[in-house]
């Protein structure tokens, strides 16, 4: 079974380039944000977590201090993806997820505001 990149515009799959590595979108909140935010896939966010981990992301779009070891294998614990080319797309088909969809999502991440009155 091949691996598909899920990056917009990335054609890559494992399949064709078996050169590169495909490395899973993590499960972890933060970084999974961080990752969905860096490729813009936000729209991803609304999926089942197991659904979000089977997409995968391929090597070329992370800079080479992103991966552990001198192959390009294996990434770091802290890596991002960073390399995306920018793809145009048309807003009459592209999927972006409206702001009532992945305000659960944010809040869960986005600590709550704190005021101290003194008078």
């Amino acid at each position: 079974m091949a691996n598909y990149c899920c990056v917009r515009g990335c054609n890559n799959n494992s399949q064709k380039n078996h050169k590169l590595s495909y490395f899973s979108i993590p499960m972890d909140s933060i970084r999974q944000l961080q990752w969905l935010e860096n490729i813009e896939r936000l729209d991803l966010m609304v999926l089942e977590q197991i659904k979000v981990k089977n997409r995968w992301v391929c090597s070329e779009h992370f800079e080479s201090r992103m991966f552990a070891g001198l192959g390009r294998n294996k990434l770091k614990k802290n890596a991002i993806p960073t390399i995306i080319k920018k793809v145009h797309l048309d807003s009459s088909t592209s999927k972006v997820p409206t702001a009532s969809r992945i305000s659960g999502y944010i809040s869960i991440l986005t600590p709550p505001l704190v005021t101290s009155e003194r008078r």
